[in-house]
């Protein structure tokens, strides 16, 4: 699976990760595992809310669930924000 290396910011607790994401799964898939891994690299001082979205700042948009993350051509460098 082809990855990619991104900045994930998450506001919510000031905090910001280079990580490797997979790029051909789903939105939904990649975000779950986002979260997943903030949650348990934070010791639990990130809680998910169970409503989180995914954005791309490079795009200013809100990635959609159902969509494979590879249609947003993310590139190496790009930020995500988990909101």
């Amino acid at each position: 699976m082809k990855e990619k290396q991104i900045i994930l910011k998450v506001p919510a607790i000031d905090r910001e990760y280079e990580v490797f994401i997979p790029v051909g799964i789903t939105v939904s898939g990649l975000r779950q595992l986002l979260v997943d891994s903030v949650e348990e690299i934070t010791n639990g001082q990130y809680i998910a809310s169970g409503t989180e979205v995914l954005c791309l700042k490079e795009q200013n948009i809100q990635l959609l669930d159902e969509k494979e993350v590879s249609v947003y051509g993310i590139k190496n460098g790009d930020t995500l924000f988990l909101i």
